[in-house]
């Protein structure tokens, strides 16, 4: 123990202090468009995926809206093309949920350059 206090004595506290300020400057450095690490929850999705949206929550979907911005509003796409990756797909309850025969219909949502460009019903 004595010789760990002793290598300490050596270390120049300035050095300690630059190689603190160092690290925390680059705590908040990111890309333009990444989500900082604080924001991410490692153990959830950003949103449980439902089976279904409702029309009120796609109703707040906005051509212009980010990628990010439309999955924290609807959760992830329940109908995903890995082929497509500039599309999303929602499947839409069209009633209001009292309904004793409920109502599907399925959408799709184009992205360009990662913003909402055109929501379109899919017709079966």
């Amino acid at each position: 123990m004595e010789a760990f206090k002793a290598s300490w004595r050596n270390v120049s506290p300035w050095l300690v202090i630059s190689a603190a300020l160092m690290l925390g400057a680059c705590a908040g450095v990111h890309a333009p468009g990444d989500v900082p690490l604080a924001a991410i929850n490692l153990f959830s999705r950003s949103k449980p995926a439902p089976d279904y949206v409702t029309m009120a929550q796609l109703a707040k979907v906005q051509p212009g809206m980010t990628r990010l911005r439309v999955r924290s509003l609807l959760g992830e796409p329940l109908l995903a093309n890995p082929a497509q990756s500039d599309h999303y797909g929602y499947v839409v309850r069209m009633d209001d949920g009292t309904a004793a025969q409920a109502r599907f219909a399925s959408y799709d949502l184009t992205f360009q350059r990662d913003r909402v460009t055109q929501i379109t019903p899919l017709i079966p």
